[in-house]
């Protein structure tokens, strides 16, 4: 975990102070950072009896309505849950507020046990991590890059 983790929840908890155009520009370059800063994560042994849970799912729910209002038309985005299935025909309509939310999520998480005084915290906040990223986080942050990617860069402001 790094400063790149922290950078990210800074711009989602500043989401408010920032116009729209603005957040997505720097939600992107954060997420490209995670991303790569997950891939480099070595594995960990979970650490027993210590959770790295801590925020509530009303919360979770208060800053993804958030997001949702922030976002605006901008919220909703096609995919395909696996791009490698050349079979699969079905297209589903996911949600960037989601993806941006349950981010922070996993990544708070972690950044709060990390900041913990006991060791034990803080390599159960290193293992919760690369758990989360590599079954759950990178394929929220992947869709998430690809979603503004088309909002903001492809040919739609040239």
């Amino acid at each position: 975990m790094c400063i790149r983790d922290r950078h990210y929840c800074d711009i989602i908890e500043r989401r408010k102070e920032l116009k729209t155009k603005q957040f997505l520009s720097e939600v992107l370059v954060a997420l490209l950072d995670l991303y790569r800063s997950g891939l480099f994560l070595s594995p960990i042994k979970k650490v027993k009896g210590i959770s790295c849970r801590e925020i509530t799912h009303p919360e979770w729910v208060k800053l993804f309505s958030s997001l949702v209002k922030k976002l605006g038309k901008k919220t909703h985005y096609s995919c395909a849950f696996d791009p490698t299935d050349l079979e699969e025909k079905e297209i589903t309509i996911s949600n960037l507020a989601d993806d941006l939310a349950d981010i922070y999520r996993d990544v708070k998480n972690s950044l709060n046990s990390i900041n913990k005084d006991d060791i034990k915290h803080k390599r159960a906040a290193l293992w919760y991590f690369h758990f989360n990223f590599f079954t759950h986080s990178s394929a929220h942050i992947s869709d998430a890059i690809r979603a503004i990617h088309y909002f903001e860069i492809d040919n739609k402001n040239i």
